[in-house]
């Protein structure tokens, strides 16, 4: 038979294909989903994606710790400040390496005032009277004077406000002692009235000074407020385990503590210490 198209009489929804040799038409689905093969996730575009971005991220983060240690910085914040002075340095600079040039011609301007002084002090003593000289003298030996004796008041009030400090901690150390405060609350508190307080000596430019103290304080008042709680427990119905099983003490299973309860406990175990 020779080759023709038969066209179906009733197709619906199916299309006819082209019949060859007397071949059955076949019919395909119009409604057939012709969207992409679905991947595997791992072969996703999105996954694929993600990877490039990690990639991308782990080797700015290995390039950023490499110029921490070459640099000796220990976080990103230092190498934010070297180069928020990079930046001063350069706005006032056209060329860094003219730092040399600078410093040697301020270093030559401070030889050349000294110089001009001196000048200055012969040219007036030998346009000046006796009487003018010896004047000037009696005034500089008083200034001198008068600064001694600043400076020596100024050190003994150095000295009187170190004694002071002294007795004062002193003080707090033994009225703490002698409220029976327990010791492990001892440190804590003697911080709190000033005694062994490291923001007594912490440098107040040094932003990440200020940081670790502040991080650690908030350490130690948690620390502090927990065993204050488990003062209270202790106090109440005996001392509470990390780990112990549900039946506590006795056999009672232990009662449920919230946070306006734990504040309270707070509240009153710090006048129970404070003796109020």
């Amino acid at each position: 038979m020779d080759t023709k198209t038969v066209d179906a009489a009733n197709t619906d929804s199916a299309t006819v294909t082209k019949v060859e040799d007397g071949t059955p038409p076949v019919k395909t689905d119009a409604k057939a989903d012709s969207s992409p093969e679905i991947l595997p996730w791992h072969k996703d575009a999105r996954f694929q994606d993600f990877l490039k971005e990690k990639k991308g991220l782990e080797t700015a983060n290995a390039k950023l710790q490499k110029i921490l240690k070459a640099n000796d910085l220990e976080d990103p914040d230092d190498l934010d400040d070297l180069v928020k002075s990079g930046k001063a340095i350069k706005g006032k600079l056209s060329d860094v390496n003219i730092l040399d040039d600078i410093i040697e011609k301020a270093t030559r301007l401070e030889k050349y005032e000294a110089y001009w002084a001196d000048q200055k002090k012969r040219q007036e003593r030998e346009n000046s009277t006796p009487e003018d000289r010896a004047t000037k003298a009696e005034r500089e030996l008083e200034f001198e004077r008068g600064t001694r004796l600043r400076e020596a008041a100024q050190k003994k009030q150095v000295d009187e406000t170190k004694m002071a400090i002294k007795e004062y901690e002193k003080d707090v150390q033994d009225l703490i002692e002698e409220a029976t405060v327990p010791k492990e609350h001892r440190s804590f508190i003697l911080e709190l009235f000033g005694v062994g307080n490291p923001s007594n000596d912490v440098d107040l430019t040094d932003k990440k000074a200020i940081k670790k103290l502040v991080a650690d304080g908030i350490k130690k008042v948690e620390t502090f407020k927990q065993s204050v709680i488990a003062d209270y427990l202790k106090d109440k119905k005996g001392i509470v385990k990390t780990g112990q099983s549900a039946e506590a003490v006795g056999g009672e299973k232990p009662a449920k503590i919230y946070l306006k309860d734990a504040r309270k406990m707070f509240r009153e175990q710090m006048e129970k210490l404070s003796g109020g």
